[in-house]
Order: structure tokens, then C-alpha cells, then sequence
């Protein structure tokens, strides 16, 4: 397992957590908000985290590709 299939991985179940989280606010009457609003927060730092990842591990890549052709 590469590490961008990994981040590519994280950042999908960060997108699911966080939907999840803004369902339940919105659609059902939640006895306890506190749980939904976590998991909302919760996903979105992490779809924050690996869109950082990702962009990070593109940068490397192209400038991996940049030094074999000079």
C-alpha cells in the first residue's frame, strides 16, 4: 500500500464521517448534539489533513520527475 493510496484512503473515510455528521444535524432530531457535531468537525480536520497530505505527496512526485529529466 503506497502512502498516497493511504491518504486517498483517509481522506475518503474523513469525507463519509464528516457527511455523516452533518446528516444527523440536520435530517434527525439528535437527542444529544454533541456526537453528530464531532463527527462533522472530527471529518472535516481530517479531509483538511489529506488534501495536505495528498498535495504534499504530488509535490514530491513531480519534482522526483523533475530531477530524472534533467
Amino acid at each position: 500500500m503506497t502512502k498516497k493510496y493511504r491518504a486517498q484512503l483517509g481522506l475518503f473515510g474523513s469525507l463519509l464521517l464528516c457527511f455523516s455528521g452533518v446528516y444527523r444535524l440536520i435530517m434527525e432530531y439528535p437527542v444529544i448534539e454533541f456526537i453528530p457535531a464531532l463527527f462533522a468537525v472530527s471529518g472535516f480536520i481530517g479531509i483538511l489533513g489529506g488534501i495536505f497530505e495528498i498535495r504534499k505527496i504530488n509535490k514530491k512526485e513531480n519534482n522526483d520527475k523533475l530531477l530524472e529529466n534533467n
